[in-house]
């Protein structure tokens, strides 16, 4: 089984996760990927990028796996919410 690789980080993409787990707290695999409105694969792909960015970490409770974000990430989350809200303004 070949294993898959970013070409290109699209920022756009790591934002919306980083928006969605800014306002869901801790989430699954899954329900991150639908919430962001991407396929699986591409989502756990990007996460990982996260994670090694160290805006987001791992926590497993043994059964499953949930993702949060870190305190950088969640400041750059709020960031990023705030500006878009600027914008709108």
């Amino acid at each position: 089984m070949a294993v898959k690789k970013i070409r290109r980080v699209d920022l756009d993409v790591l934002e919306r996760l980083l928006v969605v787990l800014y306002e869901n707290i801790e989430e699954k695999k899954t329900n991150i990927a639908r919430n962001s409105k991407m396929g699986y694969d591409k989502c756990v792909l990007y996460l990982d990028v996260l994670e090694m960015m160290g805006f987001v970490k791992k926590n497993n409770d043994g059964k499953n796996t949930f993702y949060s974000l870190t305190p950088t990430g969640i400041n750059y989350s709020h960031r990023i919410t705030n500006d878009k809200y600027q914008k709108k303004r």
